[in-house]
């Protein structure tokens, strides 16, 4: 790799680092955190789904107890940091890379910088998932001949097992999350198919409606709820080839597996105990315009 490369490699590196300090400086941060919080509280997300469950002719006992009980999420506080955060970057193409003489001219002539769109599917780990499909957009930037820094927003549903808890007692899930992720071309930029390892991080959050409204405990009194959202965040790696590589457009896709960890406590307060952290497979494929 030659000197200026390996410079602008590290470069892009403390940009990625910098990026996912923002990123989880606060949570909720794709539509803004509450700014309360949660203490005392002894309820839980099983509690509430027993409410919620559609079909309660054939509870347990126990489910059925959970089920008459409100669960209480104990008393709201003031958060000591700012609420929210937002997630923004202003991406300078800086300097073109060098050329390559004698293949289609100078290299910045074929562009630096990628927008387009996105479109993926997946599995998750685990009996509680069917699997996940999401669609968005992204940005890009070549940083060296062979090293992309990628920015993309996405939305998309996540899909439970009918018999799970999840799968019983939600509907309409959601998920909204942004990727940051770094790849590396094994061939020059003037080649029409290359190979890459890929590796990112991912913030998201996870919205639903109940199956029914419930009723929570919060502050010492009863209110209903309509829906609740939970926080999440993934690391993942693989490996992706570009289909088409030509001087304003790029079609690529590529395979990627991580692991998915969930927040502990939802937004209303009510204690993790239905989102296990899991594994997860998942394909992309992106066409973007370079320019």
């Amino acid at each position: 790799m030659r000197l200026g490369e390996s410079k602008a490699a590290m470069k892009l590196a403390i940009v990625s680092v910098l990026l996912i300090a923002i990123a989880t400086s606060g949570c909720g941060f794709l539509l803004g955190e509450s700014d309360t919080g949660h203490v005392g509280g002894s309820g839980s997300l099983s509690d509430a789904a027993a409410q919620a469950r559609r079909d309660t002719t054939k509870m347990r006992r126990a489910d059925a107890e959970k089920a008459s009980t409100p669960p209480d999420v104990g008393w709201t506080v003031p958060n000591d940091g700012a609420s929210g955060a937002s997630v923004s970057q202003s991406l300078d193409a800086g300097s073109s890379p060098e050329g390559n003489p004698g293949v289609h001219g100078n290299a910045s002539n074929d562009g630096v910088a990628f927008l387009g769109v996105v479109a993926s599917g997946g599995t998750l780990g685990g009996a509680d998932y069917d699997g996940f499909s999401t669609i968005g957009a992204h940005l890009g930037i070549s940083a060296t001949e062979r090293w992309r820094f990628d920015l993309i927003g996405s939305l998309g549903g996540v899909n439970f097992a009918g018999q799970s808890v999840a799968g019983q007692s939600f509907k309409d899930e959601t998920e909204l999350m942004v990727d940051v992720n770094v790849r590396y071309y094994l061939t020059p930029p003037h080649t029409l198919l290359s190979a890459y390892p890929i590796g990112g991080f991912r913030l998201g959050t996870l919205y639903w409606d109940y199956a029914n409204p419930i009723t929570i405990v919060e502050d010492g009194h009863p209110q209903q709820v309509t829906g609740d959202q939970i926080d999440f965040m993934g690391i993942y790696a693989g490996a992706g080839v570009s289909l088409l590589r030509v001087r304003h457009m790029q079609i690529g896709t590529h395979l990627v597996g991580g692991v998915k960890l969930y927040a502990t406590e939802t937004k209303r307060g009510l204690a993790n105990d239905v989102f296990p952290d899991a594994g997860f497979v998942q394909v992309m494929f992106e066409m973007s315009y370079k320019f």
